[in-house]
């Protein structure tokens, strides 16, 4: 054992982990209060957004909770931590990846939602794929702009909640879909074989 400045006893982390794993669970919130502003960083450095780097440090925690019976001490804690950390980062942002820059394909050949990146800026030039000019977004059906202005503002809504938003069945939403994706995608080839 150390001892701080204020002559308080500090438990070795070896020990406090052997602790914690016999049962003392309590201590656990001293290892969290040792680790939480380094992770919170690296969190932070990593995905760009202090509530989403506070999100993945609380869960971390979890995780390291559960596992800790797997902690070896091969390593620091916090080296053992900073790769839960960072897995759980990339993770998040694999998860937000395909979610904001799916490519074009996925609008024309539909999934269960529609990324909003493809939809939010109608003149924006869209990954690995042409523009959609505002233009093409005018020759859609009322309908087909409402739903898509839908999956802009609620990117993660299911076929199933579309259709309650918009009073629609699950076939309707889909065949309305399907209609909004097979107009752009006529209009992207037209532009594409006018040379944009």
């Amino acid at each position: 054992m150390g001892h701080t400045s204020t002559g308080r006893t500090v438990i070795e982390e070896k020990e406090l982990i052997n602790r914690i794993l016999g049962g003392d669970k309590d201590l656990y919130g001293e290892l969290v209060d040792r680790h939480k502003t380094g992770l919170f960083q690296l969190c932070l450095a990593v995905l760009r957004d202090p509530h989403e780097a506070e999100d993945a440090a609380q869960v971390v925690f979890i995780k390291a909770y559960r596992s800790l019976g797997t902690f070896r001490g091969g390593s620091t804690f916090r080296t053992w931590i900073t790769r839960i950390g960072l897995n759980q980062c990339k993770d998040i942002l694999r998860q937000k990846s395909r979610r904001k820059f799916l490519s074009l394909d996925f609008l024309l050949e539909g999934d269960h939602t529609v990324p909003a990146v493809l939809v939010s800026n109608p003149g924006m030039d869209l990954p690995e794929g042409p523009a959609v000019t505002p233009e093409m977004f005018k020759t859609l059906s009322e309908g087909e702009r409402k739903i898509l202005r839908l999956v802009q503002e609620r990117e993660d809504l299911s076929y199933e909640e579309m259709g309650k938003e918009l009073g629609l069945s699950l076939d309707g939403v889909k065949g309305r879909l399907k209609r909004a994706r097979a107009k752009i995608q006529l209009l992207l080839k037209e532009g594409l074989s006018k040379g944009g």
